[in-house]
């Protein structure tokens, strides 16, 4: 599973993750380089409890790095 987070205000910050084989959302707040884990949810609504407005947030996506994407093959065609 490929690595999922968002960010949000107040140092607020979701994490889908699997745990003991189930599909979760880590809820977590960093404050200082210190996390602190809030909870852990299966739903949405649950999620809610936590987000105020959703359109806060802002999803995290991790980029290869130069020497992954130069050890990979080129999936190019022509010239």
């Amino acid at each position: 599973m490929a690595k999922v987070l968002w960010r949000g205000p107040d140092g607020l910050e979701i994490e889908a993750i699997r745990l003991d084989g189930r599909q979760r959302l880590r809820v977590s707040r960093v404050w200082d380089d210190h996390r602190t884990l809030v909870a852990y949810y299966s739903t949405i609504a649950q999620l809610a409890e936590h987000v105020d407005d959703f359109a806060d947030l802002v999803e995290i996506i991790e980029l290869p790095s130069a020497t992954k994407r130069a050890a990979r093959p080129s999936t190019r065609t022509g010239p």
